[in-house]
C-alpha cells in the first residue's frame, strides 16, 4: 500500500534549509522612496528616489534631472521646522548620507533653496592670487602714466634698491606659492562657493595689491634699510623678513599636514571630504595655525616695509581669518566632541584666541 509520508520530500517533520551566496535582500533596498518638495509660492515637486537607502547626493542628482540648470551644487535642502521647537530646521549637507539618517521620513515636504549660481574653490583662489602678482609686475615696470617720466638726461628710472626687490620677491613669491597650493595641495571641503563671492575676494586682495603696489615701485619710496648680511645685525626690517619667511614656510607645512588628512579618493571627488582631526607642529595649539602663520607672514611683511598700508592689509585679513577660523573650531568640536575638546586648543593665536 502506498504511504505518502513515507517518502523523505513528504516527511512533515523534515526542514530543508537552502544556503546562498549572498545574504537576503531588504524591501528598503527595492523598494522606492517619494520625496516631496516644497519650491515656494505653493509649488511642490513630487520626486521618485531608487530606494528607501536613497543618500542626499542621489536626491540632489534627481532634482537636477527635474530642473535642468539647477546643478547639485545650487541646490540646499532642509528638513520641515518642528513647530513645537525654537530649534532650526535642519539642513541635508552631508551628500553621503541616507535621508533616513539625517531624519527625513516618508511624507515629509522639504524645503529647496536655490543658491545662486556658483564657482568652483580652486576657481576663485586662481583668480583671486594671480590679479596681485599681475597688479605688482605692472608697477614693477614703472610706467610713465602712474610714475611720469623718468629724470632729465635718462631714459629709465634708476634701478630698484635691494631692499626694493627683496620686497617684491617676498610679495610675489607669496602668492606664487598660493596659486601653486591651489593647483597641487588644497583639498576643498566643498566643491563650489556662490559666484558672488570671487568678486568679494577679488576687491579684498585687488585693491590692496594696487594701493601697496603704487607705493612698493613709486622712485619716490625708500624702504627701510637691511643689514649686509640681511639678517645681522638685526633690525626691525631684518627681523621683518625673518619673519615673513619663517611663517611661510610653516604656512605651507601646515597645508601639507591638512591634505595628507584626506583620503586620496577625495582629492578628485566633487563630495566634500571628511573632517580629520589634524595633529602635530602647531595643531598642537590651535586648530587653525596656517591662519596664524599667514597673519605673521603679512605683519613681518608690514615690518619689511614700513608701510601703514601693509600692516592694514594684514590687520583686515588677520580679522576675517580669526573668523574663518572659529568657525572651523567649532566644526571640529562638532564633528568630534569631547574628544576635541580635550586637546584644549584655541582656534587661531596660541592661549588667546
Amino acid at each position: 500500500m502506498f504511504m505518502p509520508s513515507s517518502h523523505p520530500l513528504l516527511d512533515p517533520r523534515l526542514t530543508i534549509t537552502i544556503v546562498t551566496g549572498t545574504p537576503p535582500i531588504a524591501l528598503s533596498d527595492i523598494m522606492p522612496l517619494k520625496v516631496t518638495i516644497a519650491l515656494g509660492k505653493d509649488k511642490v515637486m513630487e520626486l521618485d528616489l531608487a530606494n528607501k537607502n536613497a543618500t542626499v547626493q542621489d536626491l540632489k542628482e534627481a532634482f537636477a534631472k527635474k530642473r535642468r540648470g539647477l546643478s547639485p551644487s545650487r541646490q540646499s535642502f532642509r528638513l520641515p521646522a518642528d513647530p513645537s521647537s525654537t530649534a532650526p530646521s535642519i539642513k541635508l549637507d552631508k551628500p553621503t548620507q541616507s535621508l533616513a539618517e539625517s531624519g527625513y521620513k516618508e511624507g515629509m515636504v522639504l524645503v529647496f533653496k536655490d543658491l545662486g549660481p556658483q564657482i568652483g574653490y580652486r576657481t576663485v583662489f586662481i583668480v583671486e592670487y594671480l590679479g596681485p602678482i599681475l597688479i605688482m609686475l605692472l608697477y614693477a615696470s614703472r610706467p610713465s602714466l602712474l610714475y611720469g617720466e623718468p629724470p632729465k638726461g635718462s631714459s629709465s628710472f634708476p634701478p630698484f634698491p635691494r631692499e626694493t626687490l627683496i620686497i617684491l620677491a617676498c610679495w610675489i613669491g607669496h602668492f606664487v606659492k598660493r596659486e601653486l597650493e591651489t593647483l597641487f595641495v588644497h583639498v576643498f571641503s566643498r566643491p563650489t562657493m556662490p559666484l558672488q563671492q570671487l568678486f568679494v575676494n577679488c576687491a579684498y586682495y585687488y585693491s590692496f595689491a594696487l594701493a601697496i603696489g603704487y607705493f612698493i615701485c613709486s622712485p619716490s619710496y625708500h624702504p627701510p634699510p637691511l643689514p649686509p648680511s640681511l639678517f645681522l645685525p638685526p633690525s626691525l626690517p631684518s627681523v621683518g623678513l625673518l619673519l615673513f619667511l619663517l611663517a611661510e614656510a610653516g604656512n605651507l607645512y601646515c597645508h601639507l599636514i591638512l591634505s595628507s588628512l584626506r583620503p586620496s579618493s577625495t582629492k578628485t571627488s566633487s563630495l566634500p571630504p571628511s573632517r580629520s582631526i589634524p595633529h602635530g607642529f602647531l595643531f598642537t595649539f590651535v586648530s587653525c595655525p596656517n591662519y596664524f602663520c599667514e597673519v605673521l607672514a603679512w605683519l613681518g611683511f608690514s615690518l619689511l616695509t614700513f608701510l601703514p598700508l601693509s600692516l592694514l592689509f594684514a590687520l583686515v585679513g588677520g580679522v576675517q581669518m580669526a573668523q574663518w577660523a572659529q568657525g572651523k573650531h567649532r566644526g571640529y568640536c562638532k564633528a568630534h566632541g569631547d574628544a576635541y575638546k580635550k586637546l584644549g586648543r584655541k582656534a587661531m593665536i596660541p592661549g588667546v584666541l
